[in-house]
């Protein structure tokens, strides 16, 4: 079947397109487009037949209503069945788009198998099938974020710029790509491929393109619990930490990402060590951030100009001290360091209560200090 990925991100049309590797739709039939110059010049040319668009709700000066204007412009509504990919915020119009025609939409991230479900859907659908068994049966529900965090969940212009400046390697299939007990200095996303994530319990895990692996190793600066092994010939995209912190200033996106990435990697039992790594590596403004999001009770050990601790409740600092000092004081001087190692163990007592204010108010006071400090 003839399939046209419109997309104005060279990266994200790739990630596509490996995701359709090995399933009907892949071949020489699957073409490309990146502006809606190209989308028209494929409606003129392609061959007569059923076909699907995988579209970007986004295509600069053709959004999704107005491609499905332009296939009934050309009369190619009822042969040429749209799937639109979608963020979050964009759900309540792709429920409309599909009144209005479309076949359905997937929500980003998504997986190899649910945009492949969703195609297999559009090109079985008929132009006599009511909207309303479309909407259905094909419509796909909102994604819970607590599934599987992927390159595909951060803007086209963040994933362009990974593409752009990230170091691009391949390995061979059943290359060991990761070893247990290494260090990893770069978060690598797969963008074409597959690999295998074995767990010390030795259990395995399959991940594929827009997927990224040895998260917690990467984000903790801690050597690696898992080891990874390429099922497949596998092409990957890494980034340095300085490139990811950059990137997580810029675009808010990919700090939800990391947030996620460390959620995902697991809890182990409150007794032992959750999280453990070096500022250098995740910030301590970004490790307050991720400890206040999700919420954790329990004690953050810092050493570095001096040996400090944080005590939280429920995600709020509740008490703060390193050397002499105690409360703002303290939280304010450990928020300064640029060098440190850090350690948080869940559980325990939360300490006496010397930080009054919200937490996310302390990090923009201390925020703002430093732009002063800067500034005079």
């Amino acid at each position: 079947m003839q399939v046209l990925l419109a997309d104005a991100s060279k990266a994200v049309r790739a990630i596509t397109r490996g995701m359709l590797a090995g399933s009907r739709f892949d071949g020489d039939l699957l073409l490309e487009a990146e502006s809606p110059d190209h989308v028209a010049s494929w409606l003129d040319l392609r061959t007569p037949g059923p076909a699907l668009i995988v579209a970007d709700w986004d295509l600069p000066d053709l959004d999704g209503f107005a491609l499905l204007a332009e296939l009934q412009d050309a009369g190619a509504s009822g042969h040429v069945s749209v799937v639109f990919c979608v963020n979050h915020a964009q759900v309540p119009m792709a429920e409309e788009a599909v009144r209005r025609g479309a076949c359905g939409y997937v929500v980003r991230p998504f997986t190899a198998e649910q945009l492949v479900e969703k195609l297999e859907a559009g090109a079985a659908a008929a132009r006599t099938t009511p909207p309303s068994d479309v909407l259905r049966d094909i419509v796909t529900s909102v994604r819970s974020r607590q599934g599987l965090p992927s390159l595909m969940s951060l803007p086209s212009a963040a994933i362009a710029e990974v593409f752009r400046r990230g170091n691009h390697v391949r390995h061979a299939a059943g290359e060991t790509i990761v070893w247990r007990k290494q260090g990893v200095s770069t978060l690598s996303f797969i963008t074409a491929g597959q690999v295998e994530v074995f767990n010390q319990d030795g259990s395995g895990t399959v991940r594929g393109p827009g997927d990224c692996f040895a998260e917690r190793a990467f984000v903790c600066g801690e050597p690696s619990k898992v080891e990874v092994k390429a099922l497949s010939a596998v092409e990957l995209v890494r980034l340095p930490k300085d490139l990811m912190v950059e990137l997580a200033r810029r675009y808010p996106e990919v700090r939800t990402l990391l947030t996620e990435l460390l959620s995902k990697a697991g809890t182990p039992p409150a007794a032992e060590t959750e999280i453990c790594g070096a500022f250098e590596s995740l910030p301590f403004a970004d490790l307050v951030q991720f400890l206040n999001a999700s919420r954790k009770t329990g004690i953050l050990r810092i050493e570095g100009e001096a040996r400090g601790v944080v005590y939280f409740s429920a995600g709020e600092a509740h008490d703060a001290r390193v050397g002499n000092l105690s409360g703002e004081d303290a939280f304010f001087a450990m928020s300064d360091w640029k060098r440190a190692r850090f350690e948080f163990r869940g559980g325990g007592g939360t300490g006496e209560r010397t930080l009054e204010r919200p937490t996310l108010r302390l990090l923009f006071e201390a925020d703002a200090r430093r732009t002063t400090a800067v500034a005079g």
